[in-house]
């Protein structure tokens, strides 16, 4: 389906939820909104970019307040996205992640 190359070739927007929507509906950026929102939902949508090799941008900045839920005593949703693509092997550079070589 011609949507689903253009949405393979967009870089993948993750973060916290105030700063990913200033990418949404811009052109080149896949931002995850969907009804019902689920983390596994989310998981797939990152696993999706990474078997596309696409490449990830950090809307967030990776400090305590955005990766940890004090409230909560857990890792944030970014939190979770970062580790998913640090171990599917991407590299950090500046603001980006990028698919392994």
């Amino acid at each position: 389906m011609a949507t689903d190359a253009i949405a393979s070739s967009a870089i993948k927007v993750i973060g916290r939820l105030a700063d990913t929507e200033a990418f949404e509906g811009t052109s080149g950026y896949d931002v995850l909104n969907v009804a019902n929102w689920t983390l596994e939902k989310n998981a797939a949508w990152v696993d999706d970019g990474i078997g596309n090799n696409q490449t990830f941008l950090m809307a967030s900045e990776d400090n305590l307040e955005n990766l940890w839920d004090t409230a909560k005593n857990r890792p944030t949703v970014f939190a979770r996205e970062l580790e998913q693509l640090l171990k599917a092997g991407y590299e950090r550079v500046g603001n980006y992640l990028l698919p392994p070589r």
